[in-house]
């Protein structure tokens, strides 16, 4: 009795190690991936993408819309993936009819290869490596994102006088007529006092002047002068002609230093 009591105490967890030990046993292991929700890459209108699903429409627009793309294609396909969700919740929606004629014109051909419908499917799996369903949803998608771009535009009212506006703004023009006048043409003719004079002298006479930055000064930085001659001594031996007297004079008068 103590033995049954303790079976239908813990059924539940007996249960739960039966079926993983079979879960295991029969090969279904990798399958409770699907079960467990994978993390979200982005979110849009409050609705998380998943990384399967963006793969998944991200190889789609890619190999029909994105195959010459200068921009990254993530970019690219975050931006249609958040108009044709719009489109959506907005309540816009493509007719099999609209559909139907979008493929049409999608492929400027001869209109019997859509008779052919088996021929079809082999020139799509060729040409874009997707199924027929995997091309339909795209256009499906690239539909209800040009509806929603059409519907923006054309609820966006410009009147005349704004269009006008904007006209001036981006083409005024400003016409200036100057005249270049020398300031020395003119100092004849300015009386400035001497008390002006000094006046303007001690406001600056501690600055260093810096024309730059347009500052008015008279002090100057410390400065060395400094000159000198600079002569070859080959040329200057040539032109001295001492005596053997000369030199006896000077050796008697400077010999101690040699003795």
């Amino acid at each position: 009795m103590a033995a049954t009591s303790w079976f239908r105490r813990n059924q539940k967890k007996l249960l739960g190690i039966l079926v993983v030990f079979l879960m295991v046993i029969w090969g279904i292991g990798p399958a409770a991936e699907y079960i467990i929700p994978k993390p979200a890459v982005g979110e849009i209108l409050g609705r998380k993408i998943t990384q399967d699903r963006f793969s998944d429409t991200a190889t789609r627009w890619a190999r029909i819309f994105f195959r010459e793309a200068k921009e990254p294609v993530a970019q690219l396909v975050w931006r249609q993936m958040a108009l044709f969700a719009q489109a959506e919740k907005m309540g816009i929606v493509i007719t099999k009819d609209e559909l139907a004629q979008e493929i049409r014109n999608f492929f400027p051909v001869d209109p019997r290869i859509f008779e052919d419908e088996e021929g079809f499917k082999i020139m799509l799996g060729n040409v874009f490596h997707l199924t027929e369903p995997q091309f339909e949803q795209t256009i499906k998608e690239y539909l209800l994102a040009r509806k929603l771009q059409y519907l923006l535009k054309s609820s966006v009212k410009v009147t005349g006088n704004e269009a006008f506006q904007r006209y001036i703004k981006e083409n005024e023009k400003i016409k200036i007529k100057y005249a270049a006048i020398k300031a020395r043409d003119f100092i004849s003719r300015v009386e400035i006092k001497e008390d002006e004079i000094k006046s303007f002298y001690d406001k600056y006479c501690e600055n260093y002047p810096d024309a730059e930055e347009g500052i008015w000064g008279y002090k100057e930085p410390e400065k060395v002068k400094i000159e000198y001659i600079i002569a070859r001594s080959d040329v200057i031996e040539k032109q001295i002609n001492i005596s053997d007297e000369k030199m006896q004079e000077y050796y008697e008068e400077k010999k101690g230093p040699y003795v």
